[in-house]
């Protein structure tokens, strides 16, 4: 088999052929088309490649991409949120000609999903592109005001989860227990 073999096997999801291919050690890691299948939001054949290949989840193609970059160029929200999951991730590679963020992507797209993951998961806001625009800038000049709107209270109800934490922790040293369960969501 050759690597264009790879590519249809998975762009056609067949994750028996992939399985075994991988269990055969044929290929490297490296020569799993990852990046394909996170940009078509095939979550089983991603997870299959993180898992089981042993794919590096931050692995730049051809075109300076990484999986989590083609997932969130193409909304594919469970393969995002899967990739995120992972501490080693980095969320904040610039990976375009503009050095746009995953965040920024997802701004200028109005994916409102996938930019709510990026954020709860740690991504930077404020960082800027060449342009020197903040993912909040990106969806004000595209007109998703709503969203520029959630990701400036995001950071704001972070930091007053934040406060709240030191706040508590000082009084008790045992409080953080009982604040496990507040979510990273935005103060409206």
């Amino acid at each position: 088999m050759q690597s264009e073999d790879i590519e249809t096997l998975t762009l056609r999801g067949d994750e028996k052929a992939l399985r075994s291919l991988i269990e055969k050690r044929i290929y490297p890691p490296s020569s799993f088309p990852l990046n394909t299948a996170a940009g078509h939001g095939l979550l089983n054949i991603v997870k299959l490649f993180v898992e089981e290949a042993k794919c590096n989840i931050n692995q730049k193609d051809l075109d300076n991409m990484t999986p989590l970059a083609m997932a969130c160029w193409r909304n594919r929200h469970l393969v995002v949120q899967y990739l995120c999951s992972f501490q080693n991730i980095e969320l904040n590679i610039k990976f375009t000609r503009a050095e746009n963020t995953c965040l920024h992507i997802a701004a200028m797209y109005g994916y409102h999903d996938i930019v709510q993951c990026l954020l709860k998961y740690g991504a930077e806001k404020t960082l800027v592109n060449y342009y020197w625009r903040t993912a909040e800038d990106e969806a004000l000049k595209r007109g998703y005001t709503d969203l520029a709107s959630f990701i400036s209270r995001f950071e704001l109800g972070m930091a007053i989860k934040l406060k709240l934490k030191r706040q508590i922790l000082e009084q008790d040293t045992y409080s953080e227990y009982h604040l496990s369960d507040i979510s990273l969501i935005a103060v409206s």
